[in-house]
Order: C-alpha cells, then structure tokens, then sequence
C-alpha cells in the first residue's frame, strides 16, 4: 500500500470513529452525578464508630505464659545471633 493510500485509510478511519462517536455519544458518555451530595452527619459517624469497635467474633490472642510451647520457642536464641 503506498504512503498516500495509508493517509486516506488513516482519515476516514478516523472520520467513521468521529461520526460514530458523534452519533452515540449520550450512550457511551459517563453519568454525572451531582457535585453536592447531602450527607447525614449522625449516620457517618455512627459508621465511624462501629469500625473504631473491635469485632467481637476475633477470640483474643493466647498469652504466652500459657502455653510452653509458645514460650519455648520465644526464648530459643537466633541462628544469626549465635553466628556472629
């Protein structure tokens, strides 16, 4: 194809996009939304305070002293540190 059948090719390309775009754009334009939304402040910071809660379904972490094995393994000394 030579140079001069490439531009022409090229234009009307992107003269069908154009006229294509012209024609649908109401369809494939995003929605606007309104700038100012009304919020309701006792809802938000209700919200706010419901994640600020710790859930109560989480059962609290074991204490080391408890169990041997956690405190075994706490005091065994590093690999690094013995190397060094």
């Amino acid at each position: 194809m030579t140079t001069r059948g490439k531009i022409v090719l090229t234009i009307l390309l992107l003269g069908v996009v154009g006229f294509g775009m012209y024609r649908w754009w109401d369809k494939i334009a995003p929605q606007t939304r309104p700038q100012n939304q009304s919020i309701n402040l006792a809802k938000v910071k209700q919200d706010l305070d419901e994640l600020k809660r710790p859930p109560t379904d989480i059962p609290l972490l074991i204490a080391r002293t408890q169990h041997r094995w956690f405190s075994a393994r706490a005091f065994r000394p590093s690999v690094a540190s013995a190397i060094m």
